[in-house]
């Protein structure tokens, strides 16, 4: 099946990723730059950089998507792009988010 395009990801309100690699690198660029800016013994901060840096790994060297997704082991492709773009959000909009995860 590499190589060939899916139609759908047979998720209702979820469209097929054209440019999922391109799309991954922008949004992980994203997340890393809002969780930089959390103090560095954050477990929030920790934990999510840890994460996406993992998967960003896998983007920059994974051309495969159906291997990638492997990899990143979050489902489709799709349901991996949603779940962060979702989480980013939710850092940006929060203006307490210095504060969040901290420990004493």
């Amino acid at each position: 099946m590499a190589g060939l395009l899916k139609k759908t990801t047979g998720l209702v309100g979820l469209a097929v990723s054209h440019n999922p690699h391109e799309q991954l690198r922008i949004l992980y660029t994203k997340i890393l730059a809002c969780v930089e800016k959390m103090p560095q013994e954050a477990a929030y901060r920790k934990y999510t950089e840890q994460l996406i840096t993992e998967r960003f790994e896998h983007v920059k060297m994974e051309p495969d998507i159906e291997k990638l997704e492997k990899k990143m082991n979050c489902g489709q492709i799709e349901e991996g792009h949603f779940t962060g773009r979702t989480g980013a959000v939710s850092i940006q909009e929060d203006d307490g988010v210095e504060t969040m995860g901290t420990t004493d």
